[in-house]
C-alpha cells in the first residue's frame, strides 16, 4: 500500500512538471526555427506556426531574432522570457499569439538589464508584453489586441523596474481588458508614446485610463488617438500621476492627442513638476458611472496637494465634456496669460502663455462649468486669457456664467479670463475629407494610405498631429 501511494505521487509529481526549457548561453542566436528542431524546448512547428508547449528562455550571453511571416502560438500559461538579447523586428509582419484552444497564454517578458529591445510590425493576439528590469525597450508599428487580464492585473504592455524607457510609436490597440500601458506606481519609467490609436480599449472596464502612466524625468504623449465608448463609464483617457511623491520629475508633455467619449480626457496628478498641455481635442468625455459628475467627466483634470506643479494649457479644443478644466491644486496653473494689469506681456517672458483654447458647452445638471476650481484652491490665482468661449461678445458679463470660481465661492481659486477671443478656428478640423496641403490618410496601424480604408482612418497633417477621425 505503501509503494502504491509512493507511485502515484510520483506521477501526480510528473504530471505537474514544468519543461520550461533554457539554452545554454554560449553566444547562439536562437530563431523559432532553431528551436524547433531541439526536442528539450517543446517548441514544434506546424502549418499555423510555432507552438510553444511550455516556457522557453534565452539566457544571458544568447540572443533570439523573430523572422519575418513568422507565427509564434503560446500555450496555456507559457511565456517566452528574454534574459539575454533579442530582436522582435521584422521587414513585414509577424504574429505573437495564443495556441489553438489555449487563451490563458503569458507574455514576453523581458529580464535583461540594461539591454534595449525592438518590436517591430508585429501583430500581438492575447499576448502582451512585459519588462522586468531598467531596459530599453521600443515598439513601432505594432498591434496589441484581445489581451485578457487573466494573465495578472496589468495590461498588454506594463513595466515592472525603475530606469527603464519605452519609446511607443504608430501602434494600435483595442478589445483589451486592462489599460493599454501601465507600471507600479513607485516606478520611475522614461515614456513616451507617439502615433498611437487606441479604439474601445480597456474593456473589463476597471476604473483606470487607457493609458496609465506613472513617474518619468520625461514623459512625452504626442499625436495620439483614444476613442472611448458610452458603455465604459469607468475608462479614463490620458492619465500621468505622481502618486507616492518620487523626486526626479522634470518635464511631461501631452500635445496633439484626440481623446472622445471616455471618462475623462486628460488627468496630472501629484508632483509631476513642469508640464506642457497643448493642441488636444478633448470632447465628449462624459460617460461616468452612475451618471454622476463627480465621478469624472473633465476634458483636463489637474490635482496637485503639494502645490508644486507648473502647467500650461494653450491651443486646445475642450467640448461638450461635464467640465472643461477643473483645477484642484498645483503651484502655478496658467491657461493663458498674455497681459498683467492691462500690460502685454512679452512673448520671451516665462509667464507668457498663447492661451487660444477653444471652450464649448461643458457643463452637466443645467450648467456650464467651462473651468472649474475645487474647494481648497483659493490660493491660486489662474490666468485663463486669449481664449475663445462659447458667447457672442466676449465679455467678462459673457464669460462669467461659464466658470467656477472665487466670485462664486470664497473657498475656491481666482480665474482671471479677459482680454478673450471670439474664435480660434478649430472649427476647421471638423472638415470632411483630407483636402488640405500635407494631410493624408493613414490605417489603425500608421500605415499611408491613398483612399478611405474600412475600419479605422487617421487623418493627419505633415507634422503628424491628428487632424480628424474617420470610420468606415
Amino acid at each position: 500500500m505503501r509503494k502504491t501511494f509512493t507511485l502515484l505521487a510520483a506521477f501526480a509529481a510528473m504530471a505537474v512538471q514544468a519543461y520550461n526549457y533554457k539554452t545554454p548561453g554560449t553566444g547562439t542566436t536562437y530563431t523559432l526555427q532553431s528551436l524547433s528542431v531541439i526536442e528539450a524546448s517543446h517548441v514544434t512547428k506546424g502549418e499555423a506556426g510555432y507552438t510553444l508547449a511550455d516556457t522557453v528562455t534565452i539566457s544571458a550571453g544568447d540572443k533570439f531574432q523573430l523572422a519575418d511571416g513568422d507565427v509564434m502560438m503560446l500555450s496555456d500559461g507559457v511565456a517566452f522570457v528574454v534574459e539575454g538579447q533579442a530582436d522582435f523586428s521584422v521587414p513585414t509582419a509577424a504574429t505573437i499569439t495564443h495556441a489553438p484552444d489555449n487563451y490563458d497564454a503569458q507574455f514576453i517578458r523581458l529580464e535583461t538589464e540594461g539591454a534595449t529591445f525592438n518590436f517591430k510590425n508585429v501583430k500581438f493576439d492575447y499576448v502582451g508584453m512585459k519588462s522586468y528590469a531598467a531596459n530599453n525597450v521600443t515598439i513601432d508599428h505594432c498591434s496589441f489586441v484581445n489581451y485578457h487580464s487573466v494573465n495578472s492585473n496589468k495590461g498588454p504592455i506594463c513595466f515592472g523596474a525603475t530606469g527603464a524607457k519605452l519609446v511607443l510609436a504608430n501602434s494600435y490597440f483595442a478589445n483589451n481588458e486592462f489599460a493599454s500601458f501601465s507600471a507600479g506606481a513607485n516606478n520611475m519609467i522614461r515614456v513616451k508614446v507617439e502615433g498611437c490609436v487606441f479604439d474601445k480599449a480597456q474593456t473589463q472596464n476597471r476604473n483606470y485610463p487607457v493609458l496609465n502612466i506613472t513617474p518619468g524625468d520625461s514623459i512625452i504623449v504626442r499625436n495620439n488617438v483614444i476613442h472611448g465608448s458610452s458603455d465604459l463609464t469607468m475608462v479614463g483617457g490620458i492619465s500621468v500621476a505622481n502618486l507616492m511623491g518620487i523626486s526626479g520629475m522634470q518635464y511631461v508633455e501631452i500635445s496633439g492627442n484626440t481623446v472622445d467619449s471616455c471618462r475623462y480626457g486628460i488627468s496630472l496628478t501629484g508632483a509631476l513638476g513642469k508640464a506642457v498641455i497643448k493642441n488636444n481635442t478633448l470632447t465628449n468625455n462624459r460617460f461616468v458611472y452612475n451618471n454622476n459628475a463627480n465621478y469624472g467627466g473633465s476634458g483636463i483634470a489637474i490635482y496637485d496637494s503639494s502645490k508644486s506643479l507648473e502647467v500650461r494649457v494653450s491651443g486646445n479644443h475642450i467640448e461638450n465634456n461635464l467640465w472643461g478644466v477643473t483645477i484642484l491644486g498645483g503651484k502655478d496653473v496658467n491657461l493663458g496669460k498674455v497681459q498683467v494689469d492691462g500690460t502685454a506681456l512679452s512673448t520671451t517672458d516665462p509667464e507668457y502663455n498663447e492661451g487660444r483654447n477653444y471652450f464649448k458647452d461643458n457643463g452637466n445638471n443645467g450648467t456650464s462649468y467651462d473651468v472649474a476650481f475645487a474647494s481648497g484652491t483659493s490660493y491660486l490665482t489662474v490666468y485663463a486669457q486669449n481664449n475663445a468661449w462659447n458667447v457672442t461678445e466676449p465679455t467678462e458679463v459673457n464669460i462669467e456664467p461659464l466658470v467656477w470660481h472665487q466670485n462664486d465661492d470664497a473657498s475656491l481659486g481666482k480665474l482671471i479670463f479677459t482680454p478673450a477671443l471670439t474664435t480660434v478656428g478649430l472649427s476647421a478640423v471638423k472638415s470632411s475629407t483630407p483636402t488640405a496641403a500635407g494631410e493624408a490618410y493613414y490605417d489603425a496601424c500608421g500605415r499611408r494610405s491613398h483612399n478611405l480604408q474600412h475600419g479605422l482612418n487617421i487623418v493627419r497633417k505633415a507634422d503628424g498631429s491628428v487632424v480628424k477621425v474617420l470610420r468606415r
